[in-house]
C-alpha cells in the first residue's frame, strides 16, 4: 500500500450532514452549558494552572537548600 493511499484512508472524514441524518432525533446532543458556565470553566482552568505553576516555581527555588 502506498503512503498516499494510506494517508487518504487515515484522514478521511464523514460529512456532517450524513452524521446528522444517521442519528435518531432522540439521541442527538443538545447544548447544556451556557455563557456563565463556560466562563467559569475557563476562569477555573486559568486559576488552576496558575496555582500549579506557582507551586512548582516555589518548590524549585526552595527545595534542596539547607535550612
Amino acid at each position: 500500500m502506498s503512503m498516499d493511499k494510506l494517508r487518504t484512508q487515515m484522514l478521511r472524514r464523514k460529512p456532517l450532514t450524513e452524521v446528522e441524518d444517521d442519528t435518531p432525533p432522540d439521541e442527538r446532543l443538545t447544548k447544556s452549558l451556557g455563557l456563565w458556565q463556560l466562563t467559569a470553566i475557563g476562569v477555573g482552568g486559568i486559576i488552576g494552572a496558575g496555582v500549579f505553576s506557582l507551586a512548582g516555581s516555589v518548590a524549585h527555588s526552595v527545595t534542596g537548600r539547607p535550612c
